[in-house]
């Protein structure tokens, strides 16, 4: 690794940017240490009155090497335009090839807006054995938050991969302030050394840095340019985020202490594992829906759930955490709310470690840590994964210990009868239903304390008759598909087989699909529509996103999507229930045949499905409350969303000093100032201790891909506001979160569908697999902010691909 060393003694503000290639020629004279391939350039007019002459000069400075042609034109580089990739640049031109390195000059010259005189082109050697390439900028584009920005290629060795949009994207953002034995890659050493240098040149200007990295390990730098967006940075963004780091280290350092009812030494933070706060309320969640989600799910209902299950009772844990005002998952309480009832100690504690372990070495399980992380039943496949995953973990006893503990949670969820988890689970929904009466959900009062006391009624009622019973079901849902998968497998099923009987029954939200369309036909009325589906919204704990009943736009352009592969009467072949039924005897499961685990299955998946729906009306009915009730204070919902439900309900209990309107927007002031200073802080999807907080990898997610197909098509995407009317007929559509609240997509006859945040067993992938609709679920950041520039791309989900076209 060459060293670059920094120029103290070149005062910094003398230096003034001009074109690319003057630019690069003052770094060049500036210091001697940053390696800058050779390179010359001249002007147009300089180029029309003796091209001849400046042929002669490249042919003889590059001496056959080959050469890259770069656009340097006036209105290039600018510090409020960038006009960066806007104008023509050729690779690999042969400098010997007179007549070719003409033409490319011209076509460079020609692809300006302008034929101005004083217009340049740029020609450089081209770098040879390029191991890694790639930009860096010194601030983020977006909001000038104090990271360094490294976006990078180190697979194509090609040098415009990615300014040019394709290859392989890698993306590492560093604090500006980091403590460098915090980052242990050479290569992003070496790239931060290189910012530094150039910034001690350039001084405190935001800059964007192009750059190779050579085989024999030395760094060149291609070109700088000022980041053009400065202007619009909230001036204090850095001190800021500086301000605050101290404390979120400090933060990370004391969760990740021991805990006495905790096993595991140290926890991670993931914001897509076992509840999925990404998907439900976002990455960084407004105050009011981050305490709605702890109210009803993080706080008790989680926890309670599992031990109903047969899980290991975890008593009195968050599982939600905010850092930086984003929402994470504890995972170490999380792992271990998934040991079985009665697990020793010892056990215990080498299985979370083991499975902490397991998941820091490899990020991208984060957001399927029940399929390729833990053990949560004893399925087809325990022996096979566990020996691959853990063979040097337990000993033998130990080990036949944990699975006859498993064996017996097993047999105890998978018991179908009145008494078992599913079904008394279900039977509580069902009476949540029953008290669902317009008279129940929405009251009308002429007193904001009568409102106050009627949301506290709705999130009891929701709490333990909706998240808690939902919990249990979406497990059971959770299980069944590890079965599922297990019995691929093990080739008692195929893939196919699998998909036929995900479609063979509808979910109520598949009735919803139907009955949009039954509205469009006049088959049924719109009151009676919305009386049934009218609660929804496309962000089910946002008081900002507008449920179904207020929707304007709902049965505009309706197009029901018919899955013409739906096999009604799914019927095992004679082989797959002997295959099902020796499976199902091999690992102890003796109460329950093929046919019977098939309708526990379709029981759990639709129950999944239904539950939600039923515990969403009540979570709709207090967001309007709480809508209502702002009302009687001139909060609108923006204001509203702003403060917690415990700063709500506590106007009913607490003589607030003053006029309450204005202690409630001192709060939402507050509250605005967090969720901006939120939004410029730089986190992963995995955080596994402080150091995630120095070097942010954004870690490529796999997305979870369903059905076979191809398509290529354009691309739309849509926020949980969106009401604009936007046409996604025959298109691939796009959005953050796979909230049941867009199940209206599948009404306007959409091609396929791309969802940043959710897992293998989303909602969204349900569905999308009842419908055998092509679909990639949870594609991460990275590639999320990748698609935004495309139009058009190319899903291939048998290749398990995605392409910008």
């Amino acid at each position: 690794m060459k060293s670059i060393k920094h120029s103290p003694s070149k005062s910094t503000f003398q230096f003034r940017f001009s074109s690319k290639a003057e630019t690069l020629k003052k770094i060049k004279e500036l210091s001697k240490s940053i390696n800058i391939p050779k390179f010359i350039f001249f002007n147009m007019k300089e180029w029309r009155e003796k091209h001849e002459a400046i042929i002669d000069r490249i042919s003889s400075l590059f001496q056959g090497e080959l050469i890259a042609i770069r656009s340097s034109a006036t209105c290039e580089d600018g510090a409020k335009n960038s006009f960066a990739g806007a104008f023509t640049s050729i690779l690999n031109v042969d400098s010997n090839n007179r007549y070719y390195l003409r033409d490319a000059v011209d076509t460079v010259f020609k692809s300006y807006p302008d034929q101005h005189v004083d217009n340049q082109v740029l020609i450089q050697e081209m770098v040879r054995d390029v191991d890694v390439s790639g930009v860096i900028l010194t601030r983020c584009v977006d909001d000038g938050s104090p990271y360094y920005v490294l976006n990078y290629d180190d697979e194509t060795g090609d040098t415009e991969s990615i300014t040019g949009g394709k290859g392989v994207h890698k993306t590492v953002l560093v604090y500006r302030n980091y403590t460098p034995e915090y980052c242990d890659s050479n290569r992003v050493l070496q790239m931060l050394e290189l910012a530094k240098c150039i910034e001690s040149l350039c001084g405190l200007i935001p800059l964007d840095i192009e750059f190779a990295l050579d085989k024999k390990g030395v760094m060149h730098l291609l070109q700088v340019r000022r980041v053009s967006t400065a202007g619009v940075w909230h001036p204090d963004t850095e001190h800021r985020v500086s301000r605050t780091i101290p404390h979120m280290e400090r933060f990370i350092s004391d969760l990740s202490n021991r805990r006495k009812t905790l096993f595991g030494d140290y926890t991670l933070f993931g914001n897509m594992s076992d509840w999925n706060p990404a998907e439900l309320i976002g990455v960084i969640p407004s105050p009011l829906a981050a305490s709605l989600f702890r109210a009803l799910i993080s706080a008790h209902a989680w926890s309670e759930s599992r031990a109903q299950m047969g899980y290991r009772r975890i008593p009195h844990t968050e599982l939600m955490v905010l850092i930086g005002g984003h929402a994470y998952i504890d995972i170490r309480a999380s792992f271990n709310s998934f040991l079985p009832e009665g697990i020793p100690n010892k056990i215990g504690e080498k299985l979370v470690a083991a499975w902490l372990q397991r998941l820091a070495d490899n990020p991208s399980l984060h957001d399927k840590v029940e399929f390729d992380v833990l053990h949560t039943v004893l399925d087809f496949e325990f022996e096979k994964n566990f020996s691959q995953r853990y063979s040097e973990i337990l000993n033998n006893s130990e080990k036949k210990i944990y699975k006859d503990l498993l064996r017996t949670l097993t047999n105890k969820v998978l018991d179908t009868s009145r008494n078992g988890s599913l079904n008394k689970a279900l039977a509580k929904i069902e009476k949540l239903s029953a008290f669902q009466s317009p008279e129940y959900l929405e009251f009308q009062t002429s007193s904001p304390t009568a409102l106050i006391s009627h949301i506290q009624a709705l999130l009891e009622d929701c709490l333990y008759y909706g998240t808690i019973p939902f919990s249990i079901i979406a497990r059971h849902a959770f299980i069944a598909e590890t079965f599922l998968r297990s019995a691929i497998s093990r080739c008692a099923l195929t893939e196919k087989r699998v998909a036929e009987f995900k479609s063979s029954f509808r979910t109520i939200m598949g009735d919803l699909s139907r009955d949009i369309q039954r509205v469009c036909q006049g088959q049924i009325d719109v009151d009676a529509f919305q009386e049934q589906y009218g609660h929804l919204r496309p962000g089910t704990f946002d008081i900002m996103s507008p449920c179904y009943r207020d929707r304007t736009d709902l049965f505009d352009n309706c197009m029901y999507f018919e899955n013409k592969n739906v096999h009604a009467n799914f019927i095992l072949s004679d082989i797959e229930k002997k295959y099902i039924n020796n499976l199902l005897r091999e690992i102890g499961v003796t109460f329950i045949d093929s046919e019977s685990f098939f309708e526990y299955a379709k029981i759990a998946i639709q129950g999944r499905e239904y539950a939600k729906f039923i515990f969403s009306r009540n979570l709709s009915a207090i967001l309007e409350s709480i809508a209502d009730w702002g009302c009687f204070y001139g909060l609108g919902r923006e204001d509203l969303s702003l403060l917690s439900i415990c700063d709500i309900l506590d106007t009913c209990h607490n003589s607030i000093r003053g006029k309450i309107t204005t202690e409630l927007m001192y709060k939402v002031d507050h509250a605005r100032i967090d969720q901006s200073l939120a939004r410029v802080f730089k986190l992963s999807y995995l955080v596994r201790g402080v150091r995630d907080i120095h070097v942010v990898p954004i870690h490529r997610s796999e997305p979870n891909f369903i059905t076979q197909k191809q398509i290529e098509r354009p691309i739309v995407f849509l926020s949980p506001t969106t009401l604009d009317g936007t046409s996604i007929n025959n298109c691939i559509v796009c959005i953050e979160n796979a909230d049941p609240g867009f199940d209206w997509i599948f009404t306007k006859g959409i091609a396929g569908l791309i969802t940043k945040y959710g897992g293998a067993n989303s909602h969204m992938a349900i569905r999308c697999a009842e419908l055998q609709l092509p679909a990639a679920i949870g594609c991460g950041e990275e590639l999320f902010q990748r698609l935004k520039q495309a139009r058009k791309i190319d899903l291939n989900c048998g290749s398990k691909t995605i392409r910008t076209i």
